[in-house]
């Protein structure tokens, strides 16, 4: 599990104490011109040969566009990243007026246009364009496994060589479970905070997918009233009917977070309806002391999801007396009851406005450790944070109990992600026998390669519930993965099956492909129609 970060920074100044102050405000939103929109019903995972450049990842990170009544419709915004490993990626983007992919009509799906937009690593600053051709295995399948080539330039560290894809094997092309669906409305504000600009985000919720059966609208507006300060309001109501989802006169919410001299903004809010938008009237406190930068899967994406484990980086977030060596729950008497323990001397983090408890590993401060680029806090999510919910979600960090920083974080059903021994994505790995399984040159006289045939041992996390569920905050977990896992190295289906094994640690045990050849190989899995984070590598001699 990765404790520090690897970048390198400037020491930071100790925990500030909490600086709080309040005020009244109030706030006149004017409503513009928006609509229904989805996001993330598009799949492609995929690992082929990229020729002269080697072997790499082909995955979709994201999607979205406008909703009508007859669903999907364009113009779809599409971002690919094809990764040669967790540093040297390319992201791709792409404009489609027809969204074929999610059209069962079509075999062939091409994709033209695309402008490559920047890089990691070796690619930083890339420029160029990509074409692809996407094709199905089975005719009129909404989901199969496909092959994917492509064509086009690319410029990095300026020079300029052909791009060229072969051999991209991996699934496609779209689910609609993983759809969200949201009203995305732009807006003007005014009031005693000032002028700004921003956008209203709304989830709407049916009786069918929430647990007390009730219709619920969730909403956040996020208001820039400069280039430093802005504000995030939250709010939620149950609406008349299913088929009427109008807001009512007033109904209530929480400031959820800001920044500038609104960070860390908490407070209850009276909405109210008007002919324009609405208003928005309370008392604000805050805290600009400690800030909340980063939330994120661990060696994943930025995201958040249920049982997974997660990084919190930022600013005067842990004491400034911490340990070098940061704190772990290995001493934490919450074991003795065969519980996780939420709180770690005075850290403890919060999900969701009803603080849920995450469950505290480690922490280090960046004041203490310079090896910690900033304060970082690993916490495991709860179990019970909803699979169905697709708002974001704020995430609290607490000192003593008390609330200090917090930020709003995208939640996703799934985010699975393998755990790696070094930057480069070297998958965190085993062979049957239980010694490493990495490059040879990675832990001399410790680690050898795997063979072409042989069963490993891979472990990740984000993989989501098991049969039989997951008693919150139990120190012990486990039971096979009950939905389908499918995984590909350098193009080739790799046989695996998969289980949760220890807190928020799933453990996939993989064949490698015979004919895989020697050196790096790009693996990835796909797991309840969630793909892994791109880069991940296994060594193979």
């Amino acid at each position: 599990m990765r404790r520090f970060s690897t970048i390198s920074g400037l020491l930071l100044g100790g925990l500030i104490a909490p600086a709080q102050s309040s005020m009244n405000f109030s706030v006149n939103l004017t409503l513009g011109n928006g609509g229904p929109n989805w996001s993330n019903t598009l799949i492609l995972a995929q690992t082929g040969s990229v020729r002269s450049l080697g072997n790499a990842t082909l995955v979709m990170t994201g999607n979205s566009g406008p909703i009508g009544s007859s669903g999907i419709m364009g113009p779809v915004q599409v971002t690919f990243e094809l990764a040669f490993n967790e540093i040297d990626t390319i992201t791709i983007a792409y404009t489609m007026s027809d969204p074929n992919f999610a059209d069962q009509t079509h075999t062939t799906v091409a994709m033209t246009g695309g402008t490559i937009t920047g890089g990691t690593g070796a690619y930083a600053g890339a420029t160029g364009s990509l074409d692809l051709t996407i094709t199905k295995d089975s005719a009129g399948a909404l989901w199969s496994t496909s092959t994917t080539t492509g064509s086009g330039t690319l410029t990095a560290a300026g020079s300029t060589t052909p791009l060229t894809l072969t051999n991209f094997r991996g699934w496609c092309c779209g689910w609609p479970t993983r759809e969200e669906d949201y009203f995305a409305i732009p807006l003007t504000a005014s009031g005693n905070l000032g002028n700004g600009t921003g956008m209203l985000k709304e989830y709407y919720y049916s009786n069918t997918n929430i647990p007390n059966g009730t219709p619920n609208v969730l909403g956040a507006v996020m208001i820039s009233f400069n280039s430093t300060d802005s504000l995030i309001l939250g709010y939620s109501y149950s609406p008349a009917s299913s088929t009427d989802i109008s807001p009512p006169n007033t109904f209530s919410g929480n400031l959820i977070g800001g920044t500038g001299k609104y960070a860390n903004a908490i407070g209850a809010i009276t909405w109210t309806s008007t002919n324009k938008g609405f208003s928005a009237v309370g008392t604000m406190t805050t805290n600009p002391g400690p800030v909340i930068t980063q939330v994120k899967t661990i060696y994943g994406l930025p995201q958040i999801a249920l049982n997974t484990w997660l990084e919190i980086h930022g600013h005067n977030l842990v004491p400034a007396d911490t340990p070098a060596t940061g704190v772990d729950w290995s001493n934490a008497p919450d074991f003795a009851n065969g519980r996780m323990p939420t709180q770690l001397g005075p850290v403890g983090v919060g999900f969701g406005g009803g603080m849920l408890p995450g469950y505290i590993y480690w922490y280090c401060s960046a004041q203490t450790n310079p090896n910690c680029a900033d304060d970082q806090i690993n916490v495991l999510a709860p179990a019970s944070l909803s699979l169905n919910d697709a708002a974001p979600v704020p995430v609290t960090v607490l000192s003593n109990g008390a609330p200090i920083a917090r930020t709003l974080s995208f939640r996703s059903g799934y985010s699975p992600a393998f755990l790696s021994f070094d930057t480069k994505g070297h998958i965190a790995a085993r062979h049957l026998d239980g010694s490493i399984m990495a490059p040879a040159s990675l832990y001399p006289g410790s680690s050898t390669p795997a063979k072409a045939g042989e069963t490993i041992e891979l472990y990740g996390t984000g993989f989501g519930p098991v049969p039989g569920g997951i008693v919150e905050g139990s120190a012990t977990q486990s039971g096979n993965l009950g939905g389908s896992l499918s995984c590909w190295i350098a193009g080739v289906n790799a046989p695996a099956v998969g289980a949760l094994i220890s807190p928020g640690l799933y453990q996939i045990n993989l064949t490698v492909p015979k004919g895989t050849p020697s050196g790096d190989n790009p693996v990835s899995c796909i797991y309840a129609f969630y793909p892994t984070f791109p880069g991940a590598l296994i060594a193979v001699q």
